[in-house]
């Protein structure tokens, strides 16, 4: 996460890498149970959002895998919005 804690409205970008080095396909980013987007490897995944309201928010990123690439998902991080 680029900017833990943040205000509402700043935005975030949140970063997944899957290795070793070489799968193909796309990481989608959650906040809970939530999709909040999906981003394409190219080596990481990157996604930016300004839309997390205030309090915690448990984000995972979650690979689906591809021919040669089991799918996997990260352990959760805690991104964190304070009132301005």
């Amino acid at each position: 996460c680029s900017l833990n804690p943040s205000t509402p409205g700043d935005p975030v970008t949140f970063t997944a890498t899957v290795t070793p080095e070489g799968p193909t396909g796309s990481v989608t980013f959650m906040g809970g149970s939530t999709v909040l987007g999906t981003a394409p490897l190219a080596p990481s995944a990157t996604f930016t959002t300004s839309l997390l309201t205030e309090g915690a928010h448990s984000i995972s990123a979650v690979y689906e895998g591809d021919a040669s690439f089991n799918g996997s998902t990260s352990a959760a991080s805690v991104a964190e919005k304070n009132s301005r």
